[in-house]
């Protein structure tokens, strides 16, 4: 009978781990690849201002959950840069600092960075310049006791024309 239970016992832990492994790759995956849609969708100018100079941009980045569950985006650090010099940090309006991303479902960040800087709004002006942001992205989906987390280092640098 000892050995009985023992053959069980080994038996559902086994079960256990299998389907446990296999739910920790599934998320993880699902995870990995919806960190790695997060690109820049548009750089426009909001507001301008002559006196005193102010420039207030429209900034908004994509993301897509190519996943089957849920998403959380837990931190969003991000630099962004208009020809090397820095303009402020990624703080999505109206997602605040954590927000769910559903399944299959498209997310978009805006972003209005306030900028005074007479140089930076002289290149703004005067386009092209290069619009660039730098930092991390960090997620976790969670599957009944399974939880997955990965961080992704961002670097996006496009022309802007207009």
């Amino acid at each position: 009978m000892f050995i009985l239970g023992l053959i069980i016992t080994v038996l559902l832990i086994a079960v256990f781990a299998v389907v446990y492994l296999d739910t920790s790759a599934t998320l993880h995956s699902g995870l990995a690849r919806s960190l790695e849609t997060f690109q820049l969708y548009s750089v426009s100018i909001a507001n301008e201002t002559v006196v005193p100079p102010s420039i207030d941009l429209n900034v908004s980045f994509f993301m897509r959950s190519l996943a089957d569950f849920t998403i959380t985006v837990d931190s969003t650090s991000i630099l962004m840069y208009i020809n090397n010099k820095a303009i402020g940090t990624v703080a999505p309006i109206g997602k605040g600092l954590t927000f769910v991303v559903r399944p299959k479902e498209n997310v978009t960040l805006y972003s209005i960075p306030h900028i005074i800087n007479s140089e930076i709004i002289d290149d703004i002006r005067k386009p092209p310049y290069i619009f660039s942001a730098n930092g991390t992205i960090s997620a976790y989906a969670q599957y009944l006791f399974v939880t997955e987390s990965d961080t992704r280092v961002i670097s996006i640098s496009q022309i802007v024309q207009s």
